[in-house]
């Protein structure tokens, strides 16, 4: 939810449910996208780059490394 809430954030003018569906592709790593990727922000998309290094990482192994 945070992943979200920083892209519309960062990008209000795309829908919150384009948002969220690119988002939850990023952290469950499975590469389908609505096409708004490649027009997000810098930061959007450095949040949307985070979002599925956390996922394919796994949040407990992430947490164990701090």
């Amino acid at each position: 939810m945070l992943s979200t809430i920083l892209i519309a954030l960062t990008d209000p003018e795309l829908d919150f449910i384009q948002i969220l569906f690119e988002v939850v592709s990023a952290f469950a790593t499975v590469g389908l996208s609505t096409g708004i990727t490649a027009s997000v922000s810098a930061p959007a998309k450095l949040v949307l780059i985070a979002t599925m290094y956390v996922g394919r990482v796994g949040v407990l192994l992430l947490m164990s490394l701090f």
